[in-house]
């Protein structure tokens, strides 16, 4: 019962301390979208960032995947256009709309990631842990540094709000792990299959991901950290 209460009272700590770097991260993000889009572009934001959304638009349009709406173009990551979509008849003649929803996605995606880093740290430490790591108290203290560390470093900052696919791959290169390593777990290889899928749809360099994952076996966290 003791020990219970002590696993109890540390993971409500852990969990504390990654809600304050979530709030600090969110704070910071959002004082940045509240910015005049002319303040907010000396920064961050990129040139493709409005390629996108342009391109969401034609595609909400009925289009096609285009940047002018005549011509075709391969120059997206198919899944963060799609995901602009629903929002992109409303960007025509209102770029400021167009970078908020850009970025406020972008948000959404980072905190996700953040939140998922403990688990992904924590499951893949566990399959094959170094010798100076050897309890879960430890990778679990290391998984909230990771995810405090993706909320709340500038760098993290900096990549993801150029306003394009960066945390949705990131995210979706958690997910991807974490399908690898559940492989004791019911239809393991469709999940691990979808995973993969859509991160190739998110980011086309996925497919490296992918291939380091299937060509080692699953749950052989020493195969990945080779790879």
């Amino acid at each position: 019962m003791e020990q219970s209460g002590k696993l109890g009272t540390s993971a409500a700590a852990h969990t504390a301390i990654l809600l304050a770097a979530t709030l600090v991260g969110l704070g910071e993000r959002v004082a940045i979208i509240g910015q005049k889009p002319e303040a907010v572009l000396v920064r961050y934001g990129s040139d493709d960032l409005f390629y996108y959304t342009e391109v969401a638009r034609h595609v909400a349009e009925g289009q096609g995947v285009s940047f002018d709406g005549v011509n075709a173009t391969s120059g997206v990551q198919p899944l963060w256009a799609f995901l602009l979509a629903p929002w992109a008849r409303l960007f025509d003649g209102n770029p400021s709309l167009a970078l908020t929803v850009d970025l406020s996605l972008v948000t959404a995606f980072t905190v996700a990631s953040g939140w998922l880093m403990p688990r992904v740290v924590r499951a893949l430490l566990a399959r094959e842990p170094p010798r100076s790591i050897t309890d879960d108290a430890s990778r679990r203290a290391l998984g909230t540094l990771a995810g405090c560390v993706w909320l709340v470093h500038p760098r993290v900052l900096a990549v993801t709000f150029e306003g394009t696919e960066g945390a949705l791959a990131a995210l979706c290169w958690q997910l991807s792990i974490l399908a690898w390593l559940a492989e004791d777990r019911p239809m393991a290889t469709i999940r691990l299959g979808a995973a993969l899928g859509t991160g190739a749809l998110a980011r086309i360099d996925h497919l490296v991901l992918a291939g380091a994952l299937l060509l080692w076996p699953r749950g052989r966290t020493r195969s990945l950290r080779r790879a």
